[in-house]
């Protein structure tokens, strides 16, 4: 796959149509949907059932698109389910401390041409970072 990396990237949070709507007339060159901080635990389901609208609307704009899934394993699987049918470009996996972490949402993504963006917020994420990255 030959995909070019964005050179600026919008967190929109996705429970939100509206924003989404205006972000994907805006100039960035990706946007972020976003599932985990910006969306409250309540909304998070909403975000979820949102997604293949809102992925049309931003592949109709020509926008590339990542989704920030949230952290905790269970939530994972849910996220995931959700994009099977819009598979984005990217998937933001926040608060990676381990490699491990990194393979095994790689073999969730098996066959698909979707890329990992790992994001590191912790002190052990930080001393582990050479790891993650290889």
């Amino acid at each position: 796959m030959n995909l070019q990396l964005p050179r600026s990237w919008l967190y929109v949070p996705g429970n939100h149509t509206a924003l989404m709507h205006k972000a994907s007339k805006g100039l960035a060159d990706a946007i972020v949907v976003d599932f985990e901080d910006a969306v409250v635990a309540e909304e998070k389901p909403l975000a979820r059932t949102l997604y293949a609208e809102h992925a049309k609307i931003l592949r109709e704009h020509g926008k590339q698109i990542a989704v920030r899934i949230n952290a905790l394993e269970a939530l994972i699987l849910e996220d995931l389910q959700a994009l099977r049918t819009h598979m984005p470009d990217f998937i933001v996996l926040p608060k990676v401390e381990s490699a491990e972490q990194v393979a095994e949402l790689s073999v969730q993504l098996e066959g698909s041409q979707c890329q990992i963006i790992g994001l590191i917020e912790s002190p052990i994420g930080l001393l582990k970072v050479n790891e993650i990255a290889a």
